[in-house]
């Protein structure tokens, strides 16, 4: 910021305007800090919740992908090929891959454990499912109360943190399709998950990087896609 703080007239009146600007985004910038301490320490909640849920959801994948039979041997194999069965559970469920583990780190502490995947702890459905009620739902309200609280107005990065948004859009698929459907969507990490409601497995997925997307008027909503 380049401003002047002393209490006596500017010596360069031609600089006032710009000086004034500068002296205000400093001040916003400041008042705006509590909204910030309180941004990064719900983020570091978020990152953990979001860790603990994939480190259940690989708990579960690995025990239920053993076999009756010849369980060393799947078990090792498993093991070797993390990487591959991270990536099913990151498509099953629609995860993006920061949200995994190292995998040779990971490997590690899998080929330590001792015991087989079979005897690991029952993962409940209703665990996962809160936690993911938490990100969804429990901690975009949770940001828009801390903005309520420093007297900020709230914007799209501190109600969503990570960069997510979600929202109801018009949406067809391509041009070509006649009506708009009504879509729940979710913008995360360069792409557009489109889903039927806000509970249900994305039915398309956009690379925006690789796609285009036009905003275009019509009578029944605000915006469509």
């Amino acid at each position: 910021y380049i401003s002047s703080f002393w209490d006596q007239d500017l010596k360069n009146k031609e600089l006032e305007r710009f000086m004034t600007s500068e002296r205000k985004k400093l001040l916003d910038d400041l008042e705006s800090l509590p909204l910030g301490a309180h941004s990064r320490k719900v983020n570091e909640f978020v990152r953990r919740v979001r860790s603990a849920r994939v480190h259940l959801l690989i708990l579960q994948h690995l025990s239920k992908s053993m076999p009756v039979m010849g369980q060393e041997t799947a078990q090792a194999k498993l093991i070797d090929n993390l990487d591959r069965e991270f990536e099913k559970l990151s498509k099953k469920y629609e995860l993006p891959n920061a949200d995994f583990p190292d995998v040779e780190r990971y490997q590690t502490t899998l080929k330590g454990l001792g015991h087989s995947f079979t005897d690991l702890p029952k993962i409940d459905k209703d665990s996962i499912e809160e936690l993911k009620e938490v990100l969804d739902k429990d901690i975009p309200h949770l940001l828009r109360h801390f903005a309520k609280d420093v007297g900020g107005q709230e914007d799209a990065s501190a109600a969503n943190p990570d960069g997510v948004m979600t929202g109801w859009l018009m949406f067809k698929k391509n041009p070509q399709v006649k009506d708009w459907k009504r879509r729940y969507c979710v913008l995360e990490k360069g792409e557009l998950h489109v889903k039927k409601d806000t509970n249900g497995a994305a039915k398309y997925a956009y690379s925006l990087e690789a796609s285009q997307a036009n905003a275009k008027t019509d009578d029944s909503a605000s915006f469509c896609m």
